[in-house]
């Protein structure tokens, strides 16, 4: 089967000098590679369409999200390609890693993603052994910062994966587009960015789609955004993250699903002071989730009752 590489760029010029030559030559009779780009400002558009990668290069930003759902989109409208795959500008893999996914079993596969060092130099650090979601309702990559000693090379169901890499079958697909706004969703586009790969992931849980982690296909990433490190990443993603795990919940969580207490009561209360407190550039995040919130119902009346 053939994979239809998506990539959202913004300003990603660093990275996809590294990233589109390897990814060009290991997708070779394998793969289609499609990047969008949301109005970046440095040379991204220019690279790609110098290497001869298919571009469409929106006027405004529009997010991971919109851009991910116009891959979507295209992927759909072409019935050559089975398996569709989210790829990070950060993002590094061998031809090997494609073979492997060409030959899938499952509908949805997240792989073991080891971390790239500042200089996009590969190391044995786990990024992500699926995803999990915990008693407080957070969603969390399992292993992220241990070294990889073979603790997670087990293929098993998980929760979720992370957006950075991503593989999902065409019939998986179609059974998730959400039915709002009178276009092509996958990603929910309320999020922007962040945390839409966990409200994809939860939908994923109400339609009964499971999420098989594999380790024999290995990708590298370069993460920035870590929970630890909170305090140094930009305000506006810190308010989107507040928005988007409001949303996440509204979309998605239902009692069976456990965590009432420790995450819809008392986490989401100690985010709450903790914005008004020490965060208060994220009071915008809030008043955007009130707004957002009719839509987000609308959806969960969807994901809840079909």
């Amino acid at each position: 089967m053939r994979l239809f590489l998506s990539i959202v760029s913004w300003n990603s010029e660093t990275h996809l000098k590294v990233l589109l030559p390897k990814l060009i030559s290991a997708s070779s009779g394998l793969a289609k590679i499609f990047l969008f780009d949301n109005a970046s400002t440095d040379d991204s558009v220019k690279i790609a369409k110098e290497l001869g990668v298919e571009v469409f290069a929106s006027s405004v930003n529009i997010g991971f999200t919109g851009g991910q759902n116009e891959g979507v989109r295209r992927f759909l409208e072409d019935t050559s390609y089975e398996i569709f795959c989210t790829v990070n500008p950060d993002i590094d893999l061998d031809r090997e890693t494609l073979v492997r996914l060409a030959t899938i079993p499952h509908d949805v596969v997240t792989p073991k993603i080891l971390r790239l060092d500042n200089n996009f130099e590969r190391t044995n650090i786990i990024d992500a052994a699926g995803m999990i979601l915990n008693s407080s309702l957070r969603h969390l990559d399992r292993g992220s910062n241990e070294v990889d000693r073979g603790q997670y090379d087990k293929e098993e169901i998980v929760f979720g994966g992370t957006g950075a890499f991503f593989v999902l079958k065409r019939q998986a697909i179609q059974k998730l587009l959400l039915g709002v706004d009178n276009k092509i969703q996958l990603f929910d586009e309320a999020f922007f960015a962040y945390r839409e790969d966990a409200d994809l992931c939860w939908r994923m849980r109400r339609r009964e789609i499971k999420v098989h982690y594999t380790p024999s296909v290995i990708v590298y990433h370069q993460r920035k955004v870590l929970p630890e490190n909170r305090k140094e990443v930009s305000t506006d993603i810190n308010s989107m993250s507040v928005r988007n795990r409001f949303l996440l919940q509204v979309n998605n969580w239902i009692f069976q699903d456990g965590g009432f207490l420790q995450g819809i009561i008392f986490r989401n209360l100690l985010v709450i002071i903790g914005v008004i407190l020490f965060e208060r550039s994220s009071i915008k995040g809030i008043k955007e989730f009130i707004g957002l919130l009719p839509r987000a119902l609308k959806i969960r009346k969807e994901n809840l009752h079909g």
